[in-house]
C-alpha cells in the first residue's frame, strides 16, 4: 500500500525515518538511542479503534473521533475527527490495519523487531491538551520467530497541540514516546537478555 508517496511495507525504514524526522523532545531522542543500544528495529503502530469511537472533548463541548478514513463529507462535521493521516502528521510511523506482520516487508539485519497497537486514546482540551495513550508493545525475536514480550503500556504527555497539521512538538507524538520508554524500561532490555540466553 502506498501512502504519501512511501510504501508502508518497508517496515522498519519507515518507522525509525519518522521518529528520527519528528524528534519532538529530548525523551524522542532517548527512545532512539535506546532502540540502537538493544539493537531493535521498530516496524511501526497500527490503530485497533473502531471508527467513530469517541476519544474526549474540548473546552468548546466539541467532540474528538476516531475516523480511520476522513471523506469529504466527514470534513464537514461539527466534531474534530482523527484518521490516520493526522498520527502520520503528529509524526507517528503508522502502518494500515490492525496488526503488524513481524515477517512480511522489507527488514534491517536486526534480530529484534518492535512494533505497537494503539487500543485506546483520550484527548482532553482546556487551553492544553493532554493525552493519554494506551499501546499494546511486542518484541519479535527473529532467531525463534517468537514474539519474546508483549505488554500494554499507557502514556501521558501534555502539550499546546496534538501534531494533527505537522506541529512539532505534540502531546500526540509524546503519549506514544512516553508509552515506549516505560515499554522498553520494563521489559524491554530483560526480554532481549533472556532471549539473546
Amino acid at each position: 500500500m502506498i501512502r504519501h508517496g512511501v510504501c508502508l511495507q518497508a517496515g522498519t525504514a519507515l518507522g525509525v525515518m519518522l521518529l528520527l524526522a519528528f524528534p519532538t523532545s529530548s525523551d524522542a531522542q532517548n527512545i532512539n538511542q535506546k532502540l540502537n543500544t538493544l539493537r531493535l528495529s521498530i516496524i511501526g503502530v497500527t490503530i485497533d479503534m473502531r471508527d467513530g469511537q469517541s476519544l474526549g472533548r474540548s473546552q468548546d463541548g466539541s467532540l474528538f473521533r476516531w475516523d480511520e478514513e476522513i471523506t469529504p463529507g466527514d470534513r464537514v462535521s461539527s466534531d474534530k475527527l482523527l484518521g490516520i493521516e493526522h498520527f502520520e502528521f503528529a509524526g507517528l510511523p503508522v502502518v494500515p490495519g490492525t496488526n503488524v506482520s513481524f515477517t512480511d516487508g522489507i527488514f534491517g539485519p536486526e534480530r529484534f523487531r518492535l512494533a505497537g497497537r494503539l487500543t485506546s486514546l483520550s484527548i482532553d482540551f482546556r487551553g492544553r491538551y493532554e493525552v493519554r495513550a494506551h499501546l499494546n508493545w511486542s518484541i519479535y525475536d527473529t532467531e525463534t520467530s517468537e514474539i519474546i514480550v508483549e505488554r500494554e503500556v499507557k502514556g501521558l504527555a501534555k502539550g499546546a497541540t496534538i501534531g494533527s497539521r505537522g506541529e512539532q512538538p505534540n502531546a500526540l507524538m509524546d503519549s506514544v514516546i512516553e508509552s515506549l520508554e516505560e515499554f522498553l524500561d520494563e521489559a524491554g532490555e530483560k526480554a532481549i537478555k533472556a532471549a539473546r540466553g
